[in-house]
């Protein structure tokens, strides 16, 4: 009998395992944590560092006399276009990307508030028509979004940072 109980004891072991493996890959959710994924936003930042620096060398020059008003709508046109695939390169990329419910830390949430309000910012900006300002307007416009783009990236910046310490403290212990 007492063999007829071992292979009813692996019998009944190699069940529990297997649901238990079964369960772990089936129904764990797979994904990254929010932190991840805000630490993970260098790219999109530098995309946009990148995008603003053009809008600032358009703008600059038009502002300042070196570019003619047929010159700048080219050029606002062409930044509308760019904007619009860059927000669409990172929709495409939010879309494929799961974070794992539950996983936000507040520092998380709130850095991924900031990049909407980055985007939005910009967005707002350069869908309006500047051609048909007069300079001082249009420079007046420019200098608010320029601060309001120093302030999300600012917060940006510190968030990135707590979850950075947060995660070195962790590793501490």
């Amino acid at each position: 009998m007492s063999g007829r109980l071992k292979k009813i004891f692996i019998i009944v072991l190699v069940v529990i395992l297997a649901t238990t493996g079964i369960y772990f890959l089936c129904f764990r959710e797979n994904g990254i944590t929010g932190n991840e994924w805000l630490m993970d936003q260098e790219e999109r930042m530098n995309d946009v560092s990148a995008f603003c620096d053009e809008m600032d060398e358009v703008f600059t020059l038009y502002i300042g006399g070196y570019m003619s008003r047929d010159d700048f709508v080219n050029e606002e046109i062409i930044l509308r276009q760019q904007f619009a695939i860059l927000k669409a390169k990172y929709e495409q990329k939010d879309a494929e990307t799961k974070i794992k419910t539950g996983t936000h830390s507040w520092s998380s949430k709130k850095g991924e508030e900031v990049l909407s309000d980055l985007f939005k910012h910009i967005e707002d900006f350069i869908s309006v028509e500047y051609a048909d300002m007069d300079k001082q307007s249009i420079l007046a416009n420019y200098l608010v979004l320029q601060e309001t783009i120093e302030r999300d990236v600012a917060g940006y910046i510190v968030l990135r940072s707590w979850i950075t310490e947060y995660n070195e403290s962790r590793r501490g212990k």
